[in-house]
């Protein structure tokens, strides 16, 4: 079965640098009856009965929490990089059959996405959503890639690994839209 390696390990940076207060993940999501970013992903996560694991920072109490709260399994680590934090994840769940990594501040994520994704790996090593031929997330990667993943450490996430067979799926706009800066 594939699990959903949800990265809440960044720092918040371009969040901050625009405006923005506290904690770019608990940060309040109008769209969403002003729930916190973190939470809305994270319901969306739990609501497709895939098994799921958070990698984030240990200054990320109120994730640590969370994931306390649901009984879900965390790696807590100060991450310099996506790759990093993807590959710290892969590790901690080696046993999954495949993974859907998705960033942690994509609250337009479907049950139905990641859903698609997950039925996708049952034929393919490794698919992406995608809108008008951007690529979104989240991307799913078979056990063949496995140490690929492990071997991570770069800002560019699982890019260096992406092959040329990638199966995209057209889906929505919100597969490509992140909440790198706060609401107005």
């Amino acid at each position: 079965m594939p699990g959903i390696l949800l990265i809440a390990a960044g720092k918040g940076e371009r969040y901050r640098a625009a405006g923005g207060q506290g904690e770019k993940l608990m940060a309040p999501i109008y769209s969403h009856q002003g729930r916190p970013l973190f939470c809305v992903v994270l319901e969306t996560a739990i609501a497709s009965q895939l098994p799921i694991h958070i990698v984030t920072r240990p200054d990320n109490i109120a994730i640590i929490q969370l994931a306390a709260d649901y009984n879900l399994t965390v790696t807590v680590l100060n991450s310099n990089s996506m790759g990093e934090s993807i590959a710290a994840g892969v590790k901690a769940t080696y046993d999954w059959d495949s993974w859907l990594i998705q960033p942690a501040d994509m609250p337009e994520i479907t049950v139905s996405d990641y859903h698609r994704i997950a039925q996708a790996l049952q034929q393919h090593t490794q698919v992406r959503l995608s809108w008008q031929n951007q690529p979104g997330h989240p991307v799913g990667f078979s056990r063949q890639w496995r140490e690929a993943l492990c071997r991570l450490c770069d800002e560019n996430g699982a890019k260096s690994v992406i092959a040329p067979s990638l199966l995209m799926l057209n889906a929505h706009p919100g597969v490509i839209i992140d909440r790198d800066f706060p609401e107005k």
